[in-house]
């Protein structure tokens, strides 16, 4: 991926323009990451809330 981007930036100057600063992907692959963690914790715990309805309708 980023070799595509540096073969186009040599090509077409203009391009600078549309190409996030490092910093920025970085920050952004961290909200990225922050989501799906928080995505998955939401799923584990609606597992464990069934896994105990489960339990509970079985006694």
């Amino acid at each position: 991926m980023m070799e595509e981007i540096r073969g186009r930036r040599k090509k077409r100057s203009k391009d600078y323009m549309y190409f996030a600063s490092t910093t920025e992907l970085f920050s952004i692959r961290k909200r990225i990451r922050k989501k799906t963690a928080n995505k998955t914790e939401q799923k584990m715990e609606e597992e464990e809330e069934e896994e105990e309805e489960d339990n509970n309708n079985n006694e």
